[in-house]
């Protein structure tokens, strides 16, 4: 039997890459303790600790089939992917896109008509709450688009729907980092 204590994690890594599963196991030994504590530095709306752990696991699994052996140290490469993977969930979780989910209110169990008594109250069914609503949604937009560019307005609205600033500026036809420029404009432009 081999002794993986001795072995370096890029020694383990070339003998994962042969098929040796006893080595991954080593491997993933090792570096189970970074982590499992990943949860306590990230927040991800509407998910449990389990899940940021995974999506570490899984940054940790492409670490090793990416790793070249030949280049640096494992340690910090594995903690970069780990990180990038997890800060992807996390920028998922927390996106515009997931908030329909992460905002909804459970129905009460035991009560099939508790369950629309909850939602007649909480409708808004008073004409003049939802024209106001409505009044105040369209003053907002024409003071944006009033205060920012075209691009910049276009930019605001697709980052609000979740899109990466890569899929913006696919989107746009313009460069990621004039995106990132506009959301600068646009931060600056807020905060007046």
């Amino acid at each position: 039997m081999n002794d993986y204590n001795e072995l370096k994690d890029s020694e383990l890594i070339e003998k994962f890459r042969s098929g040796d599963t006893a080595a991954w196991d080593f491997l993933f030994k090792r570096y189970e303790k970074l982590i499992e504590s990943q949860p306590n530095f990230y927040y991800a709306r509407g998910a449990e600790a389990d899940d940021i752990v995974v999506a570490g696991m899984e940054g940790f699994y492409e670490a090793v089939l990416f790793f070249d052996t030949n280049k640096g140290a494992f340690a910090s490469f594995a903690g970069l992917c780990i990180g990038r993977k997890i800060q992807k969930f996390v920028d998922k979780a927390n996106s515009r896109y997931n908030s329909l989910l992460n905002d909804a209110v459970p129905f009460p169990e035991d009560d099939e008509k508790a369950g629309e008594e909850y939602l007649l109250d909480n409708v808004k069914t008073n004409p003049e709450a939802i024209y106001l609503e409505k009044e105040r949604s369209m003053e907002l937009e024409k003071e944006l688009k009033r205060n920012l560019s075209e691009t910049e307005y276009a930019v605001l609205i697709d980052r609000m729907d979740g899109y990466s600033y890569k899929e913006i500026a696919k989107r746009l036809g313009i460069s990621e980092k004039a995106v990132d420029n506009a959301i600068q404009r646009i931060r600056k432009s807020l905060r007046k």
